[in-house]
Formats: C-alpha cells, sequence, structure tokens
C-alpha cells in the first residue's frame, strides 16, 4: 500500500526545488525594467517637481492674548547650580548635602520663577506654540501641519513675548516631588500675573493654512489647553486665555530679512 504525506504538495523536492529556481531566473532575465527605474527627461521631471511643490507664502499677523490669571516657573540659576552639583554627586555626598540644605527663602524662589529682565516680564514663545500643537491634535489635526508652518516671533533674546499685568502675587503651592513611590511634599512659591495680557507676531505658512484658522486654532488653545503653570492641559485652571476678535495688524508677507513693508 503506497504511504500517501499529508500535504506532500507543500514541500517539493530537491530537484523540484532546483528547477524552479531556474524557471525564475529565466523569467528574470527576461523581465523588462520596472517602472520606477525609468530615466525621466529634465521637462518630465520638472512636471513631476511642480505637481507636489508649491511656492511658500509666508506671512505674518499680529494679535492680541489675554487672561485673568498667569502661573510661571523659569529654572532659578540657583536651582540649576543645585541639580548640576547634586549630578556631580556620589550617594553618600547627596545624603550629606540634603542634611545640610539651605532653608527655603520664599521670596527669593518667588522672584527666581520670574521671566524678568530689563525691567519687564517675559513669556516663553514655546508655550504658546506647544498649545496650538496640542490643540491641533485635540481636534485631529495633524500635529506636523501646525509644527511646521506656524511659528511665534519672540521679542527678547528671539524666544520671549512680553507680558502686561495689573498686579503679580506670591503664590505658595504644596507639590509632590521625587521618584516614583518615594515621592514627598513640598512648598513652591510661584509669581500668578493678574490681569495679563501680551501681543503676539505669528508667522505662518498662508499657503498651507489660512489666517482664519491660526486664529481659530489660538482660539482653541487658549480655552482647553492654556499656557504656564497649572493650566488645563495639566488639571489645572489656570492659563487659559482669549484672543482679541480681529487682529491688532492685518496679515502681510514675510521675506529672509523680515516682514515685507507696504508699497
Amino acid at each position: 500500500m503506497k504511504k500517501v504525506t499529508k500535504n506532500a504538495d507543500k514541500f517539493p523536492t530537491k530537484t523540484e526545488s532546483r528547477n524552479a529556481d531556474a524557471t525564475t531566473e529565466s523569467i528574470a532575465d527576461n523581465t523588462e525594467m520596472p517602472e520606477m527605474a525609468k530615466v525621466f527627461t529634465a521637462a518630465e521631471a520638472q512636471a513631476l517637481i511642480s505637481m507636489k511643490l508649491k511656492p511658500m507664502d509666508v506671512r505674518q499677523l499680529t494679535t492680541t492674548i489675554f487672561g485673568d490669571d498667569l502661573i510661571t516657573h523659569r529654572w532659578s540659576e540657583k536651582a540649576r547650580k543645585e541639580m548640576l552639583d547634586n549630578q556631580q554627586r556620589t550617594k553618600e555626598e547627596k545624603k550629606i548635602a540634603k542634611l545640610n540644605r539651605e532653608k527655603k527663602d520664599p521670596e527669593a524662589d518667588f522672584q527666581g520663577a520670574r521671566y524678568h529682565w530689563d525691567g519687564k516680564d517675559w513669556f516663553p514663545v514655546n508655550g504658546v506654540k506647544k498649545a496650538m500643537v496640542s490643540a491641533a491634535h485635540a481636534l485631529g489635526i495633524n500635529r506636523s501641519i501646525v509644527q511646521r508652518s506656524v511659528f511665534i516671533a519672540g521679542e527678547s533674546r528671539r524666544d520671549y513675548f512680553q507680558i502686561k499685568y495689573t498686579r503679580v502675587v506670591r503664590r505658595e503651592d504644596a507639590v509632590k516631588v521625587g521618584p516614583f513611590g518615594k515621592k514627598e511634599t513640598d512648598l513652591r512659591y510661584r509669581p500668578e500675573y493678574q490681569n495679563w495680557t501680551a501681543e503676539l507676531r505669528i508667522q505662518y505658512r498662508a499657503d498651507v493654512i489660512t489666517a482664519e484658522q491660526v486664529l481659530l486654532l489660538l482660539r482653541d488653545a487658549g480655552f482647553s489647553i492654556g499656557i504656564g503653570e497649572w493650566r488645563p492641559d495639566r488639571g489645572g485652571q489656570a492659563g487659559r486665555f482669549e484672543i482679541e476678535a480681529t487682529p491688532t495688524k492685518k496679515a502681510k508677507p514675510v521675506t529672509s530679512r523680515g516682514v515685507r513693508r507696504a508699497a
């Protein structure tokens, strides 16, 4: 009785495999060059590029944002130095440093948490940009569209915009610090700007996103995300803002040297 192997047709013999390889090689030799390897003429290449590339239309608009309360927490020079020193210590030295830690100075911590220089108060432009990116993501818009098409132009050191306010107060908040499972309660002293306002200069690609869409996204970021400490994006209530009904200045084209002046 002839023995039948189950699923034998799935396991060809060595002879069948060699014959199959030879057939494959013969077919490969007679196969024409694939379409992707086609050589294009200069005119054809230019036509393909023009189908996917559009000239950039960079514009700038100026608008004002305002809110009730804004809490900032800048890393002070003292905090930066303590962090660097702690990273260079051994375990024993860390224990000794913790026992000999300086007493907390609420006023110094409060002043150190401000972005304050040249007699003015500032805020990082990246805070607003991140809020807009987060708002876009929450609305189902690709983050990269906003990241690459919208930028906030800073005034001081290129990375900050000035904030004006009616009053700044010192806050005292209890926070949890330390590694997971070993967190301890500590007190933080930070500035809270009340009835604050700021003028933003926003540069955007008009060939990708319109001025109206930029302002709508900024408004949504102010309502749902916020900026600074204890903002809605981090479970808080502070840092929310509104924008004025219309931009302070109309959008203008931007060149590599800056905003193009009207003729």
